[in-house]
C-alpha cells in the first residue's frame, strides 16, 4: 500500500494514485455486485427496504440505554481521534522534516 503509493507518486505524480485507488475501488464494487454469489438464502431474504431501519443515526437512541454504553462510544471517539492525530502528526512531521 504505502511503499506502492509512494513509488508510484515520485514517478508519475499524486494524482494517479488516487486515479490507481478509485480504479481498485471500483473494481472490487463490481468484481462483489456480479461475481461473487450471494450468500443468504432466499427465503430470508426481505424484499422491503424500511428506510426507517436503514437510517444509520436511528441506532444512536440505542446509546443512551446504558451508561456503560456511553462509556464505551465516548472511550472509542478519544482512541479513534488519538489515532488520527497520530497519523496526521506523523505526516506533518516527515514532510517537514525530510521535505517529502
Amino acid at each position: 500500500g504505502g511503499m506502492f503509493g509512494g513509488v508510484l507518486t515520485q514517478k508519475a505524480g499524486p494524482a494517479v494514485v488516487f486515479k490507481v485507488a478509485s480504479g481498485i475501488a471500483l473494481f472490487s464494487a463490481l468484481f462483489g455486485t456480479f461475481v461473487l454469489p450471494e450468500s443468504l438464502p432466499k427465503e430470508r431474504r426481505n424484499p422491503k427496504l424500511n428506510l426507517m431501519e436503514a437510517n444509520p443515526l436511528s441506532n444512536l437512541s440505542m446509546l443512551t440505554k446504558s451508561r456503560r454504553s456511553i462509556g464505551a462510544a465516548i472511550l472509542f471517539l478519544m482512541f479513534w481521534s488519538g489515532l488520527n492525530c497520530l497519523q496526521i502528526n506523523l505526516f506533518n512531521y516527515t514532510q517537514y522534516r525530510y521535505s517529502w
